[in-house]
Parts: structure tokens; sequence; C-alpha cells
């Protein structure tokens, strides 16, 4: 295997990838402006296609729904004012659960939910 990474459905292309861009500091290192591959500098990679576009099949063209993408940070509390700042919706507070993770909630601009972590010492 060469890679392996998701593709997210959406109905407005740039400003999916432009919220991993700002927020998370993924470059664009493809853009067709239907269909957009993000690069992290860790090499983490994630896309986005138009869910109307012709090379999805009639009957899954729609949004993506029904996961959560995690990512893990090395400052939890530093991305979470940076959020909280911004004013964007929190939908699970920050926090640290019993199996070893601060984290928070938040929905993208498609409604999938991320999960932003920071894995705590000792877990």
């Amino acid at each position: 295997m060469k890679s392996c990474y998701p593709v997210m459905m959406t109905k407005d292309v740039q400003k999916s990838a432009g919220f991993y861009q700002r927020f998370f500091g993924f470059e664009p290192v493809f853009d067709a402006g239907w269909y957009i591959s993000l690069k992290h500098s860790k090499g983490q990679e994630l896309a986005f296609i138009d869910a109307s576009h012709e090379s999805v099949p009639p009957e899954y063209q729609h949004q993506a729904a029904g996961f959560i993408l995690n990512i893990e940070v090395d400052n939890v509390d530093d991305v979470y004012e940076k959020f909280v700042g911004e004013k964007w919706g929190i939908l699970v507070p920050l926090e640290t659960n019993e199996y070893g993770q601060h984290h928070f909630i938040i929905s993208d601009p498609n409604n999938i939910l991320v999960d932003i972590i920071t894995m705590v010492e000792g877990s």
C-alpha cells in the first residue's frame, strides 16, 4: 500500500478544505476545484470531493456523515482557545476522560464531528 486517507464528500469543497488549512495547518497538494487533496507537514492526508460530482455514484451523492475524525495535537488547550476565540460552537467542552484523552469535540463545516485530542501522560 502506498497511501490511505479519507476523502469526504461535501457541498462546499473550498470551505471544507479551508477549515482544515486554517485550524490544523494542512496545505493543498492538488486542487481541481471539485476535489482538493490536503497534506500536513507531518504526513497526514485528507481530501474533499464535491458530493454532486459525476465521479460519485448518484445514489451516494450526499455529504459525508456518520463518523468522527480524530486529530491528535501537541497541545489541545491552545487549539481549544483558538476555537473559543473564533466563537466556534464547541459540542463537547475541554475535558480529560478516564481513558487518557484531554480533548474537546466540534463540528466542521460539513457537520463532521472532529475530536481534538492530546493524550495524557501515563495513559
